[in-house]
């Protein structure tokens, strides 16, 4: 028995690792403005308050990814300056969320994926950082009932390979298995653009995204 466990560990150390690759693209938003527009509201806290809309975008495996399961590690999302921050983020399905209120007023925080409403909770100034069990597959929006303008999207995919993109429209998604795959860009106006790739092992794939113009 000791010989056949040693000759089963040498026979899984002489195995490869998992080929893996990177993903490193950009999206084209087209050159649209993404000015924020002052939201109503006399309340103190919420007197510098803006309707969010970024020039984000949230890339991600869309077909024959792997599955993982969450990390323990939530999401995190903070309620600041009657904004949630961040505006957009991903996350793995079954991943719990974490909400911070940095406010000086009463946030009514709803987390919805589509008609279906995931969690509320009424999150007072401060109370302790609530967390909740929110990350189902597909797009969770993050709305306050007291601030209407408030909102947040957080996309959930059952595995890990996501990201968003920066201020120039770059991204990168690390580690990814070889394979080709289909990929997407969201937006929460502009909707989804998708397209397919091939990661090699060791090599770097790289989509161009374009929004259509509108």
């Amino acid at each position: 028995m000791k010989v056949t466990l040693q000759l089963a560990a040498v026979v899984l150390l002489a195995l490869p690792a998992q080929a893996a690759g990177r993903i490193a693209g950009t999206v084209d938003f087209r050159g649209r403005s993404f000015k924020p527009t002052p939201a109503k509201s006399d309340e103190p806290a919420c007197k510098k308050a803006v309707v969010p809309w970024q020039r984000r975008a949230l890339v991600r495996l869309t077909t024959h990814a792997p599955t993982q399961p969450p990390p323990a590690t939530p999401i995190s999302v903070e309620e600041k300056g009657c904004a949630f921050e961040p505006w957009l983020q991903g996350a793995v399905e079954g991943q719990k969320v974490l909400l911070r209120n940095a406010d000086g007023t009463v946030h009514s925080v709803r987390a919805t994926a589509g008609d279906q409403t995931l969690f509320h909770v009424i999150h007072a100034p401060g109370t302790k950082d609530v967390v909740k069990g929110a990350a189902v597959s597909g797009v969770v929006k993050l709305g306050c009932d007291l601030h209407p303008w408030m909102r947040a999207y957080v996309v959930v995919s059952p595995h890990p390979y996501f990201a968003v993109t920066a201020d120039d429209g770059s991204f990168e998604i690390p580690g990814v298995p070889a394979g080709t795959y289909g990929i997407e860009a969201w937006n929460e106006r502009l909707g989804s653009v998708h397209t397919e790739i091939t990661v090699a092992d060791g090599a770097t794939a790289d989509p161009k995204f374009r929004f259509p113009a509108r």
